[in-house]
């Protein structure tokens, strides 16, 4: 129970911190918004899924695969995106000037993503998961829209609204209810168990 009230509460956090950002509105704001909640869901159905996976797999192993797994899934969409990077011009041309964007320091940003990014954190996220569980990592994993927000304001001084705040103090109150044996407090445990 613990787990489940901590999860749905850091959950609402992570809904407030979005939603209170400059505006929520019905535009492409909106979009990003809804996928930035989406995230957080996937992510919590990652970290179940690999839980099993782990049993049998070592951390760097499963990260191998899954780093290798999302490679392939996007790969397409990125010869898309190349073949698409000449604007209005199709065929020759465009992926002419696709070409040219690819330099070696795209390239290195690309590996950097893969292997640094994704694959050192996706070793400790699969460590975490071998020791404490898959519920409490992935309740940690939503600070990470609060951490956005406070680093954007930090490094990119933009606002920070009252319900971010709230909402980031929600996430972390989440975080905390998951590490309980109980969500009840003491006093009605004993008041439960003397009747």
């Amino acid at each position: 129970a613990p787990k489940l009230v901590g999860a749905l509460v850091a959950f609402a956090g992570v809904a407030t911190v979005i939603g209170g950002g400059q505006e929520l509105s019905l535009g492409a704001s909106l979009v990003g918004d809804l996928m930035t909640l989406g995230a957080a869901v996937l992510w919590a159905v990652y970290t179940v899924a690999a839980t099993r996976m782990l049993q049998e797999t070592d951390p760097l192993q499963a990260t191998a695969w899954a780093v290798l797994g999302g490679a392939l899934f996007l790969l397409p969409l990125g010869l898309w995106e190349m073949a698409s990077a000449g604007g209005a011009g199709a065929g020759a041309a465009a992926g002419a000037g696709a070409a040219a964007g690819l330099t070696g320091g795209v390239v290195l940003a690309i590996l950097y993503s893969g292997a640094l990014a994704a694959g050192v954190a996706n070793v400790f996220v699969f460590n975490a998961i071998r020791l404490i569980g898959p519920t409490r990592v992935t309740v940690s994993q939503f600070l990470v829209p609060f951490g956005a927000v406070v680093l954007g304001a930090w490094l990119l001084q933009e606002p920070v609204g009252v319900a971010q705040l709230a909402g980031g103090v929600v996430i972390v109150l989440g975080v905390w209810l998951t590490r309980r044996r109980t969500v009840l407090p003491a006093t009605l445990r004993e008041r439960i168990g003397a009747t």
